[in-house]
């Protein structure tokens, strides 16, 4: 899977869920969308913050491609699947090497036991997916991850979904609509990790594509209806796939190597 592909698709909202029968990676929105508002501090469970702050050391980025191929192991699922496919891990690691991805890792001993990676564009972050191979070593680097984007001034973190595990330490379902709203004020915010790093942002191909999707799809709600016999969900349908398939042209066509910082130093 290119990197670009994959940049486009988080930038438009979409979620990459389990391969199709030949092994490629499908990309979904559902009604509403998993996340963590970093207003406040992250909520840590008093049984468990000896674990969180004691038992492990936390680094970032020094493993990515371990804990990426960790967490993609068919082996931790009992069906044996995994939505993190080679090809997908391939691209994760070369957007990692671009400044777009991050990891954060839980050490023991020196061995790597636990660890979680997302996605980062400007200010907007996520948390896709998490390993361990010590009890709670996930749970220990997931919440640092979480502090750390709060420290550096990031609003929110896209955890995807909302379940037991994330639900304790705040995470909530907010609408799709609310989410692709938040997404669109965090990307152009030139947002870093580290001091002195450089900030991922998007391409300047990509502000065009995502402006002409949705003005597209803008154009159609007002244009379809009177063809179609006002059918909401034929509207609604229609125009998604057009206006997505003319953002996608855009984003897509550009030159891999337009995604290297030196091309994105500035907000949209």
């Amino acid at each position: 899977m290119r990197p670009r592909a994959v940049l486009w698709h988080y930038a438009s909202g979409y979620l990459p869920v389990f391969p199709d029968a030949r092994g490629v990676v499908r990309w979904a929105k559902s009604g509403h969308r998993g996340i963590q508002m970093l207003d406040r501090d992250v909520v840590i469970p008093r049984k468990q913050r000896a674990y969180i702050f004691d038992r492990f050391e936390i680094r970032h980025n020094t493993a990515f491609d371990q804990v990426v191929r960790n967490c993609g192991n068919p082996d931790r699922d009992r069906e044996k699947l995994t939505w993190v496919t080679s090809g997908l891990a391939d691209a994760y690691l070369k957007l990692h090497r671009l400044g777009y991805a991050h990891s954060f890792e839980a050490w023991q001993d020196g061995c790597l036991v636990g660890g979680v990676f997302g996605i980062q564009i400007g200010g907007y972050a996520t948390l896709d997916s998490m390993f361990h191979f010590v009890d709670n070593a996930s749970k220990a680097a997931y919440v640092h991850m979480l502090r750390h984007l709060r420290e550096r001034g990031f609003a929110f973190a896209d955890v995807n979904t909302v379940n037991d595990f994330n639900v304790r330490f705040g995470g909530q379902w907010v609408p799709q609509w609310q989410f692709e709203q938040l997404l669109r004020e965090q990307l152009p915010r030139p947002l870093t990790l580290d001091d002195g790093a450089r900030a991922p942002m998007l391409p300047w191909q990509f502000k065009v594509a995502l402006s002409t999707r949705r003005l597209v799809s803008k154009l159609l709600r007002n244009v379809i209806p009177a063809a179609s016999g006002d059918r909401p969900t034929a509207v609604s349908g229609a125009s998604a796939a057009v206006a997505g398939a003319a953002g996608s042209a855009i984003a897509l066509s550009m030159p891999v190597d337009m995604l290297h910082p030196k091309h994105n130093s500035a907000p949209f």
